[in-house]
């Protein structure tokens, strides 16, 4: 998704720019996203809440709130003051996050709280609950490229899916290059004493999966298209449950079953 950032407010603009400096293209922005102040909010709910009618999506958080029209490509966000500096950057990150996901699933993909990373010029996708070992296959990757350690999307193409990277780094802050892979694994990690991996159906690699793609959306037809993209995708795709060891490499396993 390219973006670009307008508004009133300089604080606004230079934490949306500093959260996507290296993510830009001389791309036509696909998305304009309007940064304003508004004093009198000041309150929200507690967790990203994204509604829809028609073609306008509703967003709001604690602090915020968005329209932005699927049709025009058109967001405007409100946002109340705050002193505290790493807030207000974790509130434009979590509008932009919310947006890059409303906007790639309506382009047919969908994001992911994922490891992702590139070797010989093809993108593995790596989910788990914290501590399964995402940071663990990202610090032991012996590849091209990190595509990031908490926050990946794919999209599809004429011959299957893409593995993009984002702005978006975890609790580890890994560095990361911004670039885009054709798809060749999925894996689902798993603690173990040694590594190995086993390769799940289509119906379990669903159910494996969903828990982690990024969606707030309320509105049933948004739902709907999640699954019918995951569904795609399993079934174009084997999907692994790939168990780490400490102690042992992952790339010969992913390498192996990947090929």
């Amino acid at each position: 998704m390219d973006v670009t950032f307008a508004g009133d407010d300089p604080d606004l603009l230079q934490h949306a720019h500093a959260i996507h400096q290296g993510y830009k293209s001389n791309a036509t922005a696909q998305v304009t996203v309007r940064l304003l102040r508004d004093p009198s909010i000041d309150s929200g709910p507690r967790h990203p809440i994204a509604t829809r009618q028609g073609s306008i999506h509703h967003l709001a958080y604690w602090g915020w709130r968005a329209l932005y029209d699927e049709k025009t490509g058109l967001c405007e966000a409100r946002f109340g003051t705050t002193t505290v500096q790493a807030l207000e950057e974790n509130r434009v990150r979590t509008l932009t996050r919310m947006l890059l996901g409303q906007y790639i699933l309506s382009q047919g993909g969908l994001g992911f709280h994922a490891s992702s990373m590139v070797k010989n010029s093809r993108g593995y996708l790596f989910v788990g609950p914290r501590g399964a070992g995402k940071t663990t296959s990202v610090l032991q990757w012996p590849g091209d490229q990190i595509l990031g350690d908490e926050h990946a999307i794919i999209r599809p193409t004429a011959l299957g899916f893409d593995l993009h990277s984002t702005p978006y780094s975890g609790r580890e802050g890994t560095l990361a290059d911004g670039g885009t892979a054709p798809l060749a694994g999925l894996f689902v990690l798993a603690k173990d004493t040694w590594t190995w991996s086993e390769t799940l159906s289509p119906a379990h690699a669903f159910r494996e999966l969903i828990p982690h793609v990024i969606h707030v959306s309320r509105a049933q037809e948004d739902n709907q298209k999640v699954c019918d993209v995951l569904d795609v995708l399993v079934n174009q795709y084997p999907v692994h449950r790939l168990y780490v060891s400490l102690q042992h490499p992952v790339w010969p396993t992913v390498e192996r079953v990947a090929a």
